[in-house]
């Protein structure tokens, strides 16, 4: 019986592994900064940056403008501090370990966006106040979407039914849909901007 237990949790374990390892690949990353058509005098704010893929892909496009990158895990914030080192350094991407909830940034983002924040599609009224008050005129919202490995587009769906409706409820205009089939599963990316 222990070993039938020591063999699931491995798998189990080895699975999770080898999910976020392809999680981790590039692809979805990459598709988001072309959805986002980063200008170089962008300032961004990336809303849950985990390990910092994003901000590489996105930040080195930028000449004037500065990625700030925020998530509420401290140890996510070092891993993608040490990742993206060169672009501290350099002081095109900023970290902050702290929720969108209770951010306090002063700074106006013409482009927020975020991969696979749950908050957006649950009660989200106290992160899209605090994204109206960080968008600069004109700017523009992404919500990016992709779920686990073996999930229909029918569940993207879902999740841009209920995040359009959040986006609604706080005076927000949605601008487009995008659906990309991707491996390992479907991305979707929600745009808006305040209504």
């Amino acid at each position: 019986m222990s070993c039938r237990i020591f063999f699931c949790l491995c798998f189990d374990i080895s699975f999770s592994t080898l999910y976020f390892q392809k999680m981790e690949k590039q692809e979805r990353f990459q598709w988001a900064v072309e959805i986002m058509n980063i200008q170089p005098d962008d300032n961004i704010l990336e809303v849950g940056c985990g390990a910092g893929i994003a901000v590489t892909l996105a930040a080195t496009r930028l000449k004037k403008g500065t990625l700030t990158a925020i998530d509420q895990s401290e140890s996510m914030i070092k891993k993608a501090s040490a990742r993206n080192a060169a672009l501290v350094s350099s002081g095109k991407a900023i970290f902050i370990p702290v929720s969108l909830s209770a951010v306090t940034l002063k700074a106006k983002y013409t482009k927020i966006f975020a991969f696979n924040v749950s908050a957006f599609w649950k009660d989200a009224s106290k992160e899209l106040i605090a994204i109206k008050k960080l968008l600069a005129p004109h700017g523009t919202l992404y919500i990016f979407h992709q779920p686990p490995p073996g999930v229909t587009l029918t569940f993207n769906k879902t999740i841009v039914t209920q995040v359009k409706a959040n986006l609604e409820k706080e005076d927000f205009k949605i601008i487009d849909v995008t659906h990309k089939k991707m491996d390992p599963a479907p991305v979707v990316c929600i745009t808006a901007t305040v209504a």
